[in-house]
């Protein structure tokens, strides 16, 4: 592990830590440097004999690419253990994002991107503009990279790992959060500000799919064929599942039963059974009230079986879900 990644890793085991705090962590490792006194953190310095305040720290940061290299460089004629050396790096880094906004380094505008999706994702983000910039910086990094030669897939891997969060996973729900929200024009620019970076991802395709079937379903339609012809052969349920959500809203009945037909085969256990049972009485929902209703009684009686129980091919209510899908 590099010392970029060093950062993400307490960031992630301070989140992890405020979720459960009966994690067994030591306060320093979890400590909300945000929230201490500029003060407070040049005395912890002080305590390793580490003698700067403001000024003094700027001009050593100023020979430095990141607080990183500044903490290589004032720890390096001292015998250390490593929990002191990760100690001084975390103050170091907390000083550097403050007192240097105007050089943030990757591991700065990573940090800054996990905590807007924390705050985020906790319900806690005041300004909305606050983690859109932290994916505007996001973005410039990758074509930073791209820019001196780094191809762009490559770029992504490259400066991810950097972030506590699995960033395709959130860009995924959150840009699917602002399709759910009408909020159709910056869906747009962040699905074409990443897409040089994950073209390849048919998760992404997913959404610009819906994107597009709101106001065209045609388009949609179109994109739904070339997702079929490219991945369903993957024999990817999970994705199969939520694909079948977003034909539904195009309202493609022949793409729909296609999909569920490659994908019972791979249905295994009575969650996986569940869960396709909920998207097609989704989708009766607007087409058929009473298969809806029908569906839903289903679901209603096995919602007390275990999720993880084998699923029986000779099932009498998978029976009647295929029955149901051969007259639709």
């Amino acid at each position: 592990m590099n010392a970029i990644e060093r950062r993400a890793l307490y960031h992630l085991l301070r989140m992890s830590w405020l979720d459960e705090q009966n994690l067994s962590v030591k306060p320093w490792q979890v400590e909300d440097y945000r929230s201490l006194p500029l003060a407070q953190l040049f005395e912890r310095l002080h305590e390793f004999d580490i003698s700067l305040e403001r000024t003094s720290f700027i001009a050593f940061a100023d020979e430095c690419e990141s607080p990183e290299d500044l903490t290589d460089h004032l720890t390096a004629d001292r015998s250390l253990q490593a929990e002191d050396e990760d100690k001084i790096y975390l103050i170091v880094f907390e000083l550097w994002r403050r007192l240097l906004s105007e050089k943030p380094s990757l591991s700065v505008l990573c940090n800054e991107l996990d905590t807007q999706i924390y705050l985020y994702d906790t319900q806690q983000l005041e300004n909305p503009f606050d983690l859109q910039n932290a994916l505007s910086h996001f973005v410039q990094m990758l074509a930073k990279n791209v820019d001196e030669g780094v191809a762009a897939d490559e770029a992504f891997e490259l400066i991810s790992p950097y972030c506590a969060n699995d960033i395709e996973a959130f860009l995924y729900d959150f840009i699917a959060e602002q399709i759910d929200a009408d909020n159709e024009l910056y869906a747009s620019e962040l699905l074409d500000d990443f897409e040089p970076y994950l073209s390849w991802n048919k998760w992404f395709k997913l959404l610009r799919m819906r994107l597009h079937g709101k106001a065209h379903k045609k388009i949609g339609q179109k994109i739904a064929i070339l997702i079929i012809e490219e991945h369903l052969e993957e024999q990817d349920l999970d994705f199969n599942l939520e694909f079948l959500t977003a034909i539904s809203e195009i309202e493609d009945p022949s793409l729909f039963n296609l999909v569920i037909k490659v994908s019972l085969p791979l249905m295994e256990c009575e969650e996986d059974f569940q869960e396709l049972l909920s998207v097609v009485a989704d989708d009766c929902h607007r087409t058929d009230p009473q298969q809806e209703e029908l569906l839903l009684s289903i679901l209603e009686r096995r919602k007390s079986r275990s999720p993880n129980h084998p699923l029986d091919e000779k099932d009498p209510d998978l029976a009647i879900l295929i029955n149901l899908l051969n007259f639709r």
